[in-house]
């Protein structure tokens, strides 16, 4: 009895994948820009897991047309680098579509 029980207890945690996580900081969600405005973009990389990020990269996309954004600072990081974090700020384009714009930070 105490052996399957030992096994299950075994094969449950063996059966959990922690993977690394991305947290961003900056820009603050919800967060309003008017043009000129400078969005300050922030985030950072912590190892935890099996499941290792290597690189990093930030995009914008304009909500209701799923365009991307092509000069949105792309805001990289990979696992080289000395820091595990990304810094950059950007300055809202005058001729940018007014509406909601989604932040994508996508790690591979």
């Amino acid at each position: 009895m105490f052996k399957s029980i030992l096994t299950f207890m075994m094969a449950a945690l063996a059966m959990v994948v922690v993977a690394d996580q991305i947290y961003i900081y900056g820009p603050p969600s919800n967060g309003i820009y008017h043009p000129k405005d400078i969005m300050d973009i922030r985030y950072h990389v912590r190892s935890v897991g099996m499941t290792k990020i290597w690189q990093t990269s930030a995009t914008l996309i304009h909500e209701s047309t799923n365009t991307t954004i092509a000069s949105f600072p792309i805001a990289s990081w990979n696992a080289s680098a000395e820091t595990n974090y990304a810094h950059t700020t950007w300055t809202i384009p005058a001729g940018l579509s007014t509406g909601n714009y989604i932040m994508t930070i996508s790690g591979k």
